[in-house]
């Protein structure tokens, strides 16, 4: 099915990030080539930062094959989060990029001709106009509570002028099947914020991450050192011992030759003192006869 190749098409060229806490966002791409002012792009990611530099070529690796082939540069005009999970990411996505198909759209519209003729409306604001039944009508999208980022202030104004006009195009006229509470309700779940990609909330969890990254890095460096200068001690007094060791056994065997030495020189000592007493008594027997 065409959601199911949607889905497997986002996974492979998804750019997950292995972090313990995950941020699923939508997103929607303007072209700044002036070849190609109207081409737009919709896609799902967890990082919109390396994402957008994976889009322009600047990462190598993954990225979409039709932004790859025109419309570089890219740059965003929105993005969506707070999607509780991947799949329901990816449902949005598919549902952005397919209105003419999707049947949740279709019924939030009333009009398959009407939806067919979105679909073939080119130009950020007539996907800011797609976002904005999403959002405020398709269910069960309209029941998140999601917050749309726009880096550029200009963008911003432009779909809160959308908000603001409904489905009939009017400022000042509600919409009929909508009445103030389920108004309210919708506007209390929908979140519009002017923010960079850097002040995004999974900006600033990478940034923590890295932080945390960095200070565990340099916690094992300062373990690796320091078990290498135990090691390095351990080993100099085990030479020390060693050599403390062999001195003794050398002094032991000089004190064994001392021995020796004192012994045989008094051995010598009695056989002169025999030698000298027979001497004596030779010279006494001689002056006795």
């Amino acid at each position: 099915t065409a959601t199911s190749k949607t889905t497997a098409s986002s996974n492979k060229n998804d750019d997950e990030d292995p972090t313990a806490t995950k941020h699923f966002h939508c997103y929607l791409l303007r072209s700044l080539n002036p070849d190609h002012p109207l081409k737009t792009y919709i896609g799902f990611t967890t990082n919109p930062s390396r994402r957008i530099r994976q889009h322009n070529g600047i990462l190598k690796n993954a990225g979409a094959n039709k932004t790859k082939r025109a419309g570089r540069p890219w740059t965003f005009v929105a993005i969506i989060h707070g999607f509780q999970d991947k799949i329901t990411a990816l449902q949005f996505e598919w549902a952005w990029q397919n209105v003419d198909k999707s049947k949740a759209f279709r019924e939030a519209v009333g009009d398959d001709a009407l939806a067919r003729k979105m679909k073939r409306r080119m130009g950020p604001k007539a996907r800011l106009d797609e976002l904005r039944w999403l959002l405020k009508d398709v269910q069960p999208f309209c029941l998140y509570s999601l917050t749309v980022y726009f880096p550029e202030r200009e963008y911003c104004e432009i779909f809160r002028g959308i908000v603001s006009r409904g489905k009939s195009g009017n400022p000042y006229k509600k919409d009929d099947d909508e009445s103030e509470c389920y108004s309210e309700m919708l506007e209390s779940l929908l979140d519009i914020q002017v923010a960079s990609v850097e002040d995004m909330p999974f900006a600033k969890e990478l940034v923590a991450l890295k932080e945390e990254k960095k200070a565990l890095r340099q916690r094992k460096k300062e373990e690796r050192q320091a078990a290498k200068k135990k090691k390095k001690d351990a080993d100099a007094a085990a030479e020390y011992s060693s050599d403390i060791s062999t001195w003794l056994e050398t002094l032991d065997d000089n004190d064994d030759d001392d021995v020796e030495s004192w012994s045989d020189l008094l051995d010598e000592s009695d056989d002169d003192d025999k030698e000298a007493n027979a001497n004596q008594k030779d010279r006494r027997d001689l002056s006795a006869i």
